[in-house]
């Protein structure tokens, strides 16, 4: 190849031979010319190779190329062209879909014209089994709406940001585009978008159905996105992934995140909401769950509001109504463990929390509240084997070890209590609740210097923690 692509067009094929000249075509009807086309044969068992061959043949400029592999999937396809690509600037286009003719130009001016921006992506049109025209988000909307929605993979950005970036996941066997969007935007990278349809979208109903008509299979790779970029999602959403993904609740958040979502399905996009309904699924005994139903929810909302405004009865009362229609669900027992224990019940929130456990025995929560019933009991041999049954089910837990970390501290033993909270840390050290734990432990043996500068780090990490706050304002005293 002897002259210099401005862009090159990137087409994996597996299994759609059929699709490709209409994709080669499209290509090369662009009003911009200086591109090049590297079609990707991912070991496909059709007659790619042929096909593809043939379209190489027929441009005589030679601007299209073809490389022939074993079977990597869409992101070890993609990543293998663009390795190949001459151009600086890169643009997927899957091989049963199609740029408008002046695709090119309007996403090359677009990035041309803002020398800052690292990805440039339009609106699409479908076509096939779907028709319509489908706008994008405007730049303004991210990074929030590219965490439960993804862009179109057919968007123009810059060799050098696929180069920062590593490449496509290839242990992404779904999701691999999206996964690159978020990973582009946790560094910071800058997107534009282009208010047209520049591409056509095909849709297949026989194609399609692979994640979209199987949604065991489709929340497995969304929550598997969701774990891969666990600063970009709220922590509950990332519990939650975790357990799709594990099939153990490790939030009381994430459970009524996912009955609130299953509840309110038309507020919320179908991928969180399938996503939501699979875990609690996947998590419950049996493997069955029932929607709580509007009754339902309305109480546990009645019973939080009640709650934050220290009206326990109402809290109380709220609870065991809900717990009337859902006696075997493991939040509601967990909330009226609280409850008794607010009320100065222990025995009755023991109870509480041991049927949670014996019912519903992946719902961490329930093994939390009660190990932290026993530790304010003074029952810690009992704590311990609590916190070692959940230990079992979830190793290494972070607020199971804070637990550990409590009764060690209780029983006079610092040094181990230290040393699980730092292992803690070297995994994530921005983690404020083991930090906080942390410095209250230096704090409580006279170390009020090591304990500042802990509170410090915290509210760096989070300017509005106010344990923090009051801590620091108390060692000032």
């Amino acid at each position: 190849m002897d002259f210099k692509p401005r862009v090159a067009v990137i087409t994996p094929c597996y299994q759609q031979a059929r699709f490709l000249p209409d994709a080669v075509q499209s290509v090369l009807n662009q009003d911009f010319t200086n591109w090049e086309m590297i079609i990707i044969n991912d070991g496909s068992p059709d007659d790619t190779a042929q096909v593809a061959s043939s379209l190489v043949a027929s441009d005589a400029l030679r601007r299209i190329r073809l490389i022939n592999q074993e079977n990597k999937g869409a992101a070890g396809a993609r990543n293998t062209g663009i390795q190949a690509a001459i151009a600086p600037l890169i643009l997927p286009l899957d091989a049963d879909d199609t740029l408008k003719p002046n695709a090119l130009t309007r996403l090359t001016n677009e990035i041309d014209i803002n020398p800052t921006v690292d990805i440039v992506y339009p609106d699409l049109e479908f076509t096939g089994s779907r028709s319509g025209i489908f706008p994008a988000r405007s730049e303004d909307q991210l990074p929030d709406a590219l965490l439960f929605d993804t862009l179109t993979p057919c968007s123009l950005y810059r060799k050098d940001l696929w180069m920062r970036l590593g490449g496509y996941n290839t242990s992404m066997r779904a999701y691999e585009d999206w996964d690159f969007w978020l990973k582009a935007l946790e560094i910071g990278a800058k997107f534009k978008h282009i208010s047209e349809p520049l591409y056509n979208y095909t849709i297949h109903e026989s194609v399609q159905g692979g994640l979209y008509r199987n949604p065991d299979k489709g929340t497995l790779w969304f929550a598997t996105l969701i774990e891969a970029h666990p600063g970009l999602f709220p922590r509950y959403v990332v519990d939650l992934a975790h357990t799709r993904t594990t099939g153990i609740f490790t939030s009381s958040e994430a459970y009524l995140y996912a009955r609130s979502v299953w509840e309110n399905s038309s507020q919320f996009r179908i991928g969180v909401v399938t996503l939501a309904a699979y875990s609690l699924i996947a998590a419950s005994p049996g493997q069955t769950a029932l929607p709580w139903g509007r009754v339902v929810l309305e109480q546990v909302e009645q019973a939080r509001l009640a709650h934050s405004q220290g009206d326990i009865l109402t809290w109380k009362t709220s609870i065991g109504e809900a717990l009337a229609l859902f006696p075997d669900d493991p939040y509601l027992l967990c909330e009226l463990g609280q409850c008794e224990m607010t009320l100065n019940n222990p025995h009755a929130a023991r109870q509480a929390y041991n049927r949670a456990i014996a019912l519903f025995p992946t719902y961490l929560p329930a093994y939390q509240h009660l190990a932290e019933y026993q530790i304010k009991q003074n029952m810690l041999p009992e704590a311990a084997q609590v916190i070692a049954r959940a230990l079992r089910i979830a190793p290494n837990h972070p607020p199971l070890i804070r637990l550990q970390a409590r009764i060690n501290v209780t029983s006079h033993n610092p040094g181990q209590a230290l040393e699980q909270l730092m292992t803690l840390l070297r995994q994530n050290p921005r983690d404020v609740d083991t930090l906080l734990l942390l410095a209250d432990i230096y704090s409580q043996y006279g170390d009020s210097k090591t304990a500042r500068g802990i509170y410090l780090k915290i509210l760096n990490i989070q300017p509005d923690c106010a344990e923090a706050q009051a801590a620091i304002a108390a060692l000032s005293l």
